[in-house]
């Protein structure tokens, strides 16, 4: 797997995320940004999708990046839940899904993953 960078604020910076380069914008204009436009994503975005899910603590957004992957990761959804959960799959912040999800308390992202994890 290819890697990603997270950096946030200034406040925080995560280590590496397994995937693409995310940082923050160069120019904040307002106070206002949605959460999607406090992250740059550059590099190989074809899985940052998963770690923006994490951030975004969103399992609907989770669950559509799984869709997407099937049939270039593997073959079912099982498959690349299979391949995403494992320890050398995607990575965010240079940690494991699920180990990103505790650190960024997605506790939404995290107990699905869990009940994904143990179905495999």
């Amino acid at each position: 797997m290819k890697t990603l960078t997270l950096i946030t604020s200034v406040m925080t910076i995560v280590p590496m995320l397994s995937v693409a380069s995310v940082k923050t914008p160069v120019h904040k204009t307002h106070s206002s940004h949605s959460a999607d436009q406090a992250y740059q994503f550059t590099g190989d975005l074809m899985f940052s999708g998963f770690c923006k899910a994490v951030i975004h603590n969103d399992v609907s957004m989770l669950r559509r990046n799984v869709g997407q992957q099937v049939g270039r990761v593997a073959s079912t959804s099982r498959g690349v839940y299979r391949t995403v959960l494992q320890s050398d799959g995607v990575t965010c912040a240079g940690e494991d899904l699920l180990t990103f999800s505790q650190s960024r308390q997605a506790k939404d992202v995290l107990a699905y993953l869990q009940q994904q994890a143990n179905r495999l």
